[in-house]
């Protein structure tokens, strides 16, 4: 069997007071079972590296997690990974309608006391137009929150964060570490040393409940603590299942929206983020403001759009944002979609990743050229790429496809011997990038 890292499940609507102590009871008045979000089907990656391995960025889609009053998604992201293996993003082998993470401590330090966490985002949305539905009187939960001990120099306690709470209920069992300032404001509560429920009964005492103030994201993390100290055998610590539930999940009515929105992409060329959107229908509707982040939480508005007026006509709305001179490699972005009444909604997030410059070094050996020249650059990948000779008039005069390897490349330009004397741009262009050099032809 297992052994789990227990970060309680992250969507009920209600908790049982057999489930509970006393003080953490959730009562939700009116709450129907179809209202309890359910995450036991399979997410589809959205957006991030798409490598077939769990990267921070990476955001997954549950699809009909609640389908009254009407039909909502899930989007789970990824915001920061540290010293933390993802087993399985969602390990649905026991009490499949919560979330619940399969997480491993980093396997190359083993042998060492360390931490680590997975620091998760989940975002609610409306299936018809993924609107954004904001969080009110929400209640996380966090179940089973424990430990083990391996030997008397080993064990493994697990811990759980949160932010935004405003009340933690924690059970006599845990320890509340108090409030943690890490980027966020969390509290964070440390489990029981010891293993509870080998068998996934949900244990009052190492169990916890916390209200959430009003928000559009929600933000935890399922994390560790692992003491290996010296005179300790290194043995494999095997994954240990989270469990993440929900409680008084409001879901607000079923409005239309002011505008319709038919699509959101974008694109990268050359460091240049290309937003597109196409929107159906606009009514009583101001404005679009594109909107970037570093994070993908703390957006700022990049520029904006007004509304075309009343109206029910196809329009496609385009945005370029220059990224090359901005530090890091992935970027947000998302539409804030602002109505004449003053409300506001939000378009699902793109994440556009700047493109790593494959070739660099470009240079034509010797310079002048008096006879026949050699391109030197470098590769950092097995590719193709097209070099093309342009005189001052703009008109290609030798064109040369050829094969490049990784690492240093020299090759022979065809053709040059041919050229009159004079300047002239080499350029190489390949599927990510193109580049130019200058150079002259002499006699």
């Amino acid at each position: 069997m297992k052994t789990i890292l227990r970060c309680s499940s992250l969507l009920l609507l209600f908790l049982s007071v057999n489930l509970l102590s006393k003080s953490q009871v959730v009562e939700c008045p009116g709450q129907i079972p179809e209202n309890t979000p359910d995450f036991s089907g399979s997410p589809v990656q959205i957006a991030g590296s798409f490598n077939l391995q769990y990267d921070a960025g990476d955001v997954y889609r549950f699809f009909n997690v609640v389908t009254v009053p009407y039909t909502i998604h899930v989007d789970v992201g990824l915001e920061a990974i540290v010293n933390t293996d993802i087993e399985e993003l969602d390990d649905n082998t026991t009490r499949e309608n919560r979330f619940q993470p399969l997480l491993d401590p980093n396997p190359d330090y083993i042998g060492n006391s360390q931490n680590g966490y997975v620091q998760y985002t989940m975002v609610f949305r409306r299936a018809s137009d993924l609107a954004v539905i904001p969080f009110q009187n929400l209640v996380f939960s966090h179940e089973n929150i424990d430990g083990r001990i391996f030997t008397v120099y080993q064990n493994i306690r697990e811990n759980s964060w949160i932010s935004n709470a405003s009340s933690v209920n924690p059970g006599v069992l845990l320890t509340d570490q108090g409030t943690v300032a890490d980027g966020f404001t969390w509290k964070k509560i440390l489990g029981d040393a010891i293993e509870h429920d080998p068998d996934y009964n949900p244990d009052p005492t190492v169990a916890y409940t916390a209200n959430i103030n009003p928000t559009n994201v929600l933000r935890f993390r399922c994390g560790y603590e692992y003491v290996h100290n010296v005179g300790a055998d290194t043995i494999t610590i095997r994954s240990r299942d989270y469990s993440i539930g929900f409680g008084c999940l409001e879901v607000p009515p079923n409005v239309p929206l002011p505008v319709k929105l038919l699509s959101f992409n974008g694109s990268m060329r050359n460091n240049n983020a290309m937003i597109t959107w196409v929107t159906e229908s606009e009514v009583n509707f101001e404005k679009f403001e594109i909107q970037r982040s570093s994070n993908g939480f703390d957006f700022i508005t990049q520029g904006s759009f007004n509304s075309r007026g009343n109206t029910n006509a196809k329009a496609q709305y385009n945005f370029t944002d220059n990224l090359s001179n901005l530090y890091g490699k992935a970027f947000y972005y998302r539409l804030k979609m602002n109505d004449i009444d003053g409300k506001v909604t939000y378009s699902q997030v793109l994440v556009m990743q700047k493109q790593d410059k494959i070739v660099k070094g470009l240079q034509l050996t010797p310079n002048p050229v008096y006879g026949s020249g050699t391109i030197r650059l470098t590769s950092g990948k097995h590719s193709t790429a097209e070099f093309r000779v342009i005189d001052l008039n703009g008109k290609v005069v030798v064109r040369q496809r050829t094969e490049l390897f990784e690492g240093n490349n020299s090759i022979s330009l065809n053709e040059v011997s041919r050229l009159k004397p004079g300047l002239y741009i080499l350029q190489m262009q390949n599927e990510q990038q193109i580049i130019n050099t200058k150079f002259t032809v002499a006699r």
